[in-house]
Order: C-alpha cells, then sequence, then structure tokens
C-alpha cells in the first residue's frame, strides 16, 4: 500500500512536470488565438473591419516584454522587430479575408516563446428603419420618437473560408443597453424591433453579436438610437397647383379669398397615429375640422374685412405621454 502511494504522487507530479510544457489555447474576442502560457495576444477593437486600423498587444506573467526583443509577423512575412515592442497595428485586409498575425518574443538568455491567431475580417449592416410617419413627399429619412418602435435589420457578411455564410445559418444575440435580449436572439434572427423609451432625450445603445453555429467567426456592431420630438409642419393646398412643398407658419389671404392648409405630424409613432386625438382651434376656441380629413382646415375670410386669426393644432395619444404635439399658424385677412 505504501508502495503504491509512492508511486502514485512520482506519476503526478510527472503529468504536472508534462502539462507544464504544453502549449494552451488562448481564445480572443474577435478572433481564433492560440499561443502558449507563457504569452497571450489581445486585439483592439475585437472586431476590425475592412481597412480599419487595429492592434495586437503581447502580454505575459512569465517574463518582462520590455526585456524581450519581439518580432511581428503577418501571413508569415515579417512586418516589424525590436526590444520591448509589445504591440503591432495592422490594417484590417479586404472583406472575408484572413489574417494571420505571428509574434516571437526572445530574451537574452536565448529562450524563445511565440504566439498566433488569425483575425477575420467580417462585418455587418445594420439598417433601422423608425416605424413613424412622414408624408409621401419627404425625401428624407424618419426619426424614431419617444415611445415609438424602431425595425433594426442586420445584413451580416461572415465568411468560412472564401465562402459567405448564410444569414439564416448564423447566430444573433441582441442587447440593448447592455441586457441581452433573448427572445429576440437566436439563429436566423436578422431582425429586431426596439421600442423607444417614452421619455425625453432618451436614447438606446443597440448591439449585435452574429457568429457562425460553431462560434469559429464572429462580428459585433453596435448603434446608437436616438429621438426626436414630434412635430407639426403647415403646407398650403391648392386646387390647381396641388399641395406646396414649402412649410409655412403664417399666410395672408384676401378678404373674401379662401385657403386650404394641411397639417402634417413629423414623427409620430405609426400606431400611435391611428389613436391619436386630433383638434383645430381658432383663438383660443375649439373648432371642427375637415369631414373628409381632419388634418386639412378650410378657411374663407369675408368680404372687405381685416383680420388676424390664431389657429391652433394639435395630436395627441392619451396614452402615452410624448406621443404628442401642437402647433400655431397665424391667417391674415386683408382688403
Amino acid at each position: 500500500m505504501k508502495t503504491f502511494y509512492k508511486n502514485l504522487i512520482i506519476t503526478s507530479v510527472f503529468l504536472l512536470t508534462l502539462s507544464a510544457g504544453l502549449p494552451m489555447i488562448v481564445p480572443e474576442a474577435g478572433a481564433i488565438g492560440s499561443g502558449t502560457v507563457d504569452i497571450s495576444l489581445n486585439v483592439s477593437p475585437q472586431y476590425p473591419s475592412a481597412g480599419e486600423s487595429f492592434t495586437v498587444k503581447a502580454k505575459s506573467y512569465t517574463f518582462d516584454p520590455l526585456k524581450a526583443n519581439f518580432q511581428w509577423l503577418l501571413n508569415g512575412k515579417l512586418e516589424a522587430s525590436g526590444g520591448g515592442l509589445t504591440e503591432q497595428v495592422f490594417t484590417a485586409s479586404k472583406l472575408g479575408s484572413q489574417m494571420t498575425i505571428k509574434t516571437v518574443a526572445t530574451l537574452n538568455n536565448g529562450a524563445s516563446y511565440q504566439a498566433l491567431l488569425t483575425v477575420n475580417i467580417a462585418d455587418i449592416d445594420l439598417i433601422v428603419r423608425p416605424l413613424t410617419y412622414t408624408p409621401l413627399f419627404y425625401r428624407g429619412s424618419s426619426f424614431a420618437s419617444p415611445g415609438s418602435s424602431v425595425e433594426i435589420y442586420a445584413v451580416p457578411h461572415l465568411f468560412s473560408g472564401n465562402t459567405r455564410i448564410a444569414a439564416n445559418n448564423l447566430i444573433y444575440e441582441w442587447s440593448v443597453d447592455g441586457r441581452k435580449s433573448t427572445s429576440l436572439s437566436g439563429e436566423g434572427k436578422s431582425k429586431f424591433i426596439l421600442t423607444m423609451a417614452d421619455a425625453g432625450n432618451i436614447s438606446h445603445d443597440v448591439a449585435l453579436k452574429v457568429s457562425s453555429v460553431g462560434g469559429s467567426v464572429s462580428m459585433q456592431k453596435n448603434i446608437r438610437a436616438r429621438t426626436e420630438s414630434p412635430q407639426i409642419l403647415f403646407y398650403e393646398i391648392n386646387t390647381l397647383t396641388g399641395r406646396s412643398n414649402l412649410a409655412r407658419s403664417s399666410y395672408t389671404i384676401q378678404a373674401g379669398g379662401g385657403l386650404s392648409v394641411l397639417a402634417e405630424p413629423y414623427y409620430f409613432d405609426i400606431a400611435s397615429m391611428s389613436r391619436a386625438v386630433i383638434s383645430w382651434s381658432a383663438n383660443g376656441a375649439i373648432i371642427e375640422p375637415t369631414a373628409e380629413n381632419p388634418r386639412i382646415l378650410e378657411i374663407v375670410a369675408p368680404e372687405n374685412s381685416y383680420s388676424t386669426t390664431a389657429f391652433g393644432f394639435s395630436v395627441e395619444n392619451k396614452k402615452t405621454i410624448y406621443q404628442r404635439a401642437a402647433g400655431a399658424l397665424t391667417i391674415t385677412a386683408i382688403e
């Protein structure tokens, strides 16, 4: 029994001695990394895009890196060397390519250590579509408003070798303000619906990590979704020329003449618009809008009169705090 116990101790020590000399795989965020237990490599930024500069840093707790001579190799070609050269800047190659980076650290006593990593150059396009209202003639991008919904579509560009990985075969991990959205994450889930907080001056950080099923290739992208307050703009409507493209807050008409004005509520949540209450007022008194379109105000000025009237227009969804807006319009009748 004593002999067996001693042999067990000797065998254990022998195994520990062997394992101490074995290389260890060191995974790096955004890359497939390998190296020894004595040196590791870190990439910053973690997920470089094509043409972007990134830095690779070497770290060691076994020897003093500042006293070692480093060689940096890219795809087998020497890029730089020097004493204490613990980091090197690279430029990401074309989309879909792989960059094999190797560093060799040599000490004064001849001891040498090395580490190797492969950086996969990938990217993700994020398409943001606020589900808010803008007129058909508006050519700009709509904005999200407090309490509105936003659709975000991911178009990933991840490769296995020289072959693009199909979007439906990738794993999507969505998070908002650091909190993972489990229900909207998973394989093939390239669409995300964000509901903006119903509060003023708010923004959300949306992060997406896309990975291959085995996790060998991955990429992360962040966007910040901001809000704009809904607003009201007024456009004149003419039976002959149609709607004016110039928004105005005041108009002048001849006594006895008429005027039609359309109120356009920019950046309202589309779903909220269907529940909103629309109202017009004239000098503070509520007036009935046009039956055909409650956002159109039709005015006929009395004959032989001079007057200025302050009109007000408001849209309000009473179930929300910030899905509401008001606009002021002045119409002056002259002889």
